[in-house]
């Protein structure tokens, strides 16, 4: 039998239990356990959220929850076997698995506590890589390799001649950089709430990673080497830069939780061509 979501109390989330294996190739297994969120002031969520663009469906990949196979996109896939430990369990919350997408009152309930989970948790993991199109693997051929543009932004940190040196197979380290921008997470609506709600934030694709500090240091270095620098990578510097300071700000007896970065119509003016799967999405991430 399939695995079937039990339903989640009032102010429960799920927690994805991701069980080790040494095993590199072998199906991934994990445990879906309900965690009461009952008050998101009383400290840490001991776990981490993991953000990924999910990819186009259909859920062509499986994996097994509580013993019952569960299919998730092919994306989702490869982020929770790059996670995966070969000893030790490690505790996630990950929306495309945590969430049953099938019930619409339960993805209404949760994005109620979503911001409160990316502010929550011990860390955020975005996972820029993504199936090309036409692509069987995840980017298998990324242009200019998205795992070497990482390194690159982490290097212009240290030393801006970087940016002019020349990479493998003739492009340029600012192509490689082009070529990060045009990753579907960088268009997405909900970047605004992610990036901005969490305290912590690590960069990762394939087998590099890279601390969000770092991340935007680089972004950095080549907003100002080259001024058509495209604007979607300038938006994450912003929100990162500034989350350790919003990050706190509560306001009402409801202990609601706000970015407090912009009035809403002028963000509306601002991220309006963001990506959404759902048009309300865009409504939701600005409000947040």
């Amino acid at each position: 039998p399939v695995y079937r979501y039990p339903p989640l109390p009032e102010n429960h989330i799920r927690v994805l239990q991701l069980l080790p294996n040494r095993d590199g190739n072998a199906q991934i297994e994990c445990n879906l356990i309900d965690y009461p969120f009952l008050d998101p002031w009383a400290g840490p969520l001991l776990c981490e959220a993991v953000l990924c663009v999910w990819g186009p469906p259909p859920n062509s990949h499986a994996l097994i929850a509580d013993d019952a196979p569960l299919s998730i996109r092919q994306n989702c896939q490869a982020l929770l076997a790059r996670l995966r430990d070969p000893v030790l369990p490690r505790f996630l919350w990950a929306d495309a698995v945590c969430i049953n997408q099938d019930d619409n009152d339960e993805n209404a309930d949760q994005a109620q506590l979503m911001t409160w989970i990316y502010a929550s948790a011990r860390g955020v993991i975005v996972w820029l890589e993504e199936p090309k199109d036409g692509c069987t693997s995840p980017d298998d051929q990324t242009e200019g390799g998205l795992g070497r543009a990482l390194q690159i932004i982490r290097e212009a940190t240290e030393d801006s001649s970087a940016l002019l040196r020349a990479a493998p197979g003739s492009e340029t380290a600012r192509d490689m950089v082009d070529a990060l921008s045009r990753r579907s997470w960088f268009r997405r609506i909900w970047v605004l709430q992610e990036v901005a709600a969490a305290g912590r934030v690590t960069i990762m694709c394939r087998e590099r990673e890279i601390d969000s500090e770092v991340f935007c240091a680089g972004l950095e270095v080549m907003v100002s080497a080259r001024p058509g620098t495209p604007g979607l990578l300038r938006t994450p510097i912003f929100l990162i830069e500034g989350a350790g300071s919003r990050r706190n700000r509560a306001s009402g007896m409801l202990k609601t939780y706000s970015l407090n970065t912009q009035p809403l119509l002028e963000l509306a003016r601002m991220y309006h061509g963001r990506d959404a799967t759902d048009r309300r999405d865009k409504t939701f991430a600005l409000r947040a």
